[in-house]
């Protein structure tokens, strides 16, 4: 992954508006074929729990996806439309996010209309990595157990379970 994240300039009530971000979200592979490869930038609207589902690795391989739903935390919670978004033709965008698992080699990317080759998980289940500063890190909610690597200021979460991240 490039090493330059947009950095965040708006706040809210003296805590940030978004956490910006970057992603690689992979589909479960089949026998034959790895998962789709999706890479892109995101933001996740702050207390945005941020849900993440990984696709099997077996026979028909499945799709892993990034969907989004608000904190029960109301009181820090500021309604919106919005919640985790990728960046596509520079205008942002909140719908699922979804990788196909293995079917062919080749395949339209969802995001960018682009080709892309499907990764090297053959027969093994889908992953997602989420890239961001370690300072937004720190106040971070997290569940599924990613491991999670530094890449010196940032922190790599890599998901191989579901999981979530709530952003700061």
């Amino acid at each position: 992954m490039p090493a330059r994240i947009i950095n965040n300039t708006g706040t809210i009530n003296g805590s940030k508006e978004h956490t910006f971000v970057e992603f690689i979200l992979v589909g479960g592979g089949n026998t034959n074929h790895g998962g789709q490869v999706i890479k892109n930038y995101g933001r996740i609207k702050s207390k945005t729990i941020v849900n993440i589902m990984i696709g099997a690795g077996n026979i028909k391989g499945c799709q892993s996806t990034i969907t989004w739903s608000a904190s029960d935390n109301t009181d820090a919670q500021i309604t919106s439309d919005y919640g985790f978004e990728y960046l596509k033709d520079s205008i942002w965008h909140n719908d699922t996010i979804i990788a196909k698992g293995g079917e062919e080699t080749l395949l339209i990317d969802n995001l960018t209309g682009e080709e892309v080759r499907y990764g090297d998980n053959v027969n093994r289940p889908g992953t997602c990595a989420i890239k961001m500063l370690a300072t937004d890190y720190t106040n971070t909610l997290v569940t599924g157990n990613p491991e999670v690597k530094t890449d010196g200021d940032y922190k790599i979460l890599v998901w191989n379970q579901p999981g979530t991240i709530q952003a700061p």
